[in-house]
């Protein structure tokens, strides 16, 4: 097991694969790296792949908050130094797309390409702050939690790496998710994207999160791809797909 240590807290991270381009993986709010596994396993035959997991998630140190939009982007980046990478191209999903747009914004050198995985670009400050009210009031969080985790997911869906993702986003503390909430939303991915000087990929699950015209009105040159059958997690429910379309923007854009 591979730790990296920033400001105390311990960052955990694995890698795979040799050689090549370089990849770096972030999973989506209260995940972890197993939820990129299927993309980790299939970009690993085409160079070095690290998979990191978050402060406040998976098996890195969960300190109490409050965590930082800060926190999370040199997490990433810390992760690059330590394993000597430069310049990898950055996968993010959900959350993990807000981080990696994030981090190409506030550290330019620190990523050759984006790809972003079905995450909301554009929210206003009144749903930003209706949402952080709904998750401080206990009751109502529990309430309305496993409905609204649920709908990330396909309604077939009872494969093993579902009921895995639920018990990790259903079992996070409520603190911990004010924390990680907190963090994501001082991240303006939409800033992030206006001033992105790299190539990007947004991937979409089925039911779009954003409309493409949106997204290419903030980065005029953006590829965007849209996954047939699938919930949220694209990487798990599509893997085919969401793989085929990285490897032509990579050999298109990248390479």
């Amino acid at each position: 097991m591979s730790f990296v240590v920033r400001k105390d807290v311990r960052i955990y991270y694995e890698e795979r694969g040799s050689g090549g381009l370089e990849f770096v993986l972030v999973h989506g709010s209260r995940c972890d790296h197993t939820s990129m596994e299927p993309l980790a396993r299939h970009l690993s035959a085409r160079g070095r792949v690290v998979s990191l997991d978050l402060r406040g998630h998976g098996l890195s140190d969960k300190p109490p908050g409050p965590y930082s939009g800060e926190d999370f982007l040199e997490e990433v980046t810390t992760v690059v130094a330590a394993v000597n990478m430069s310049n990898p191209v950055l996968i993010g999903h959900s959350m993990g797309a807000r981080v990696v747009a994030g981090v190409a914004s506030v550290y330019p050198d620190c990523a050759r390409a984006l790809v972003l995985l079905d995450n909301s670009v554009n929210q206003s400050p009144s749903f930003v702050a209706a949402r952080m009210a709904e998750l401080r009031d206990e009751p109502t969080a529990n309430s309305l939690r496993r409905a609204r985790v649920e709908r990330m997911f396909l309604p077939t869906d009872h494969s093993p790496e579902r009921e895995a993702i639920l018990d990790g986003i259903l079992g996070t503390p409520l603190a911990t998710q004010v924390a990680i909430q907190t963090a994501a939303d001082e991240i303006d991915p939409a800033a992030a994207l206006r001033g992105c000087r790299v190539p990007v990929l947004y991937i979409s699950g089925s039911a779009a999160k954003e409309d493409p015209a949106t997204l290419l009105s903030l980065k005029s040159d953006l590829v965007y791809g849209r996954v047939v059958g699938s919930g949220h997690f694209v990487q798990i429910d599509a893997p085919a797909q969401v793989n085929a379309m990285i490897d032509r923007f990579i050999q298109e854009y990248v390479e």
